[in-house]
């Protein structure tokens, strides 16, 4: 069984607390351009902590990727806070691999009335981006509504190649329709 610790200030001093076992080592770098390999890499970097015994010679490789980013406009400024760096509750923004992999845009930056969110993509790998609420109404920049309230889009970023920021509207939904 992997034990997998997503982010750390001093790998030594977490050693001493989590004990013996084997780890998964991923790296977390918020807004850089940098891919974690427990997403994006087909080999997992694992390592046994023994009885105390010290790890040296370990070298993570990790790639640069492309950063796609998604920006929601709110112009009534009634989205919900987001909650542990991703959308929040009421909206999903997410990449979706072709082996059915699900991993969640991060928060970039946000004002009152918009948000940024973005995820380090591997290049030449098709994706589908998938922005959906239940409780929102999407519509793109022109303010066409999207069917179902939910965006999908295939994406595939090739290498040296770039890919601008999706723009997407908010508004809130009752049962009547559009508030």
């Amino acid at each position: 069984m992997l034990n997998r610790i997503a982010a750390v200030e001093n790998f030594a001093d977490l050693l001493d607390a989590q004990g013996t076992g084997n780890y998964q080592i991923c790296v977390e770098a918020p807004h850089e351009n940098v891919l974690d390999p427990c997403l994006w890499s087909p080999t997992v970097n694992v390592v046994d902590i023994s009885n105390g015994t010290p790890v040296s010679g370990l070298a993570i490789q990790v790639a640069t990727g492309y950063m796609p980013q998604v920006h929601v406009n709110d112009p009534s400024a009634m989205l919900a806070a987001p909650v542990g760096g991703t959308a929040g509750p009421a909206l999903s923004v997410m990449a979706i691999t072709q082996t059915d992999q699900y991993h969640n845009f991060h928060l970039l930056g946000a004002s009152a009335t918009a948000r940024d969110h973005y995820l380090p993509v591997p290049p030449d790998q098709t994706l589908t981006l998938a922005i959906s609420s239940s409780s929102l109404a999407l519509s793109n920049a022109q303010n066409q509504r999207y069917s179902g309230d939910v965006l999908e889009v295939p994406v595939r970023i090739p290498s040296g190649g770039t890919l601008g920021p999706v723009v997407v509207m908010w508004y809130p939904v009752s049962p009547w329709g559009l508030i």
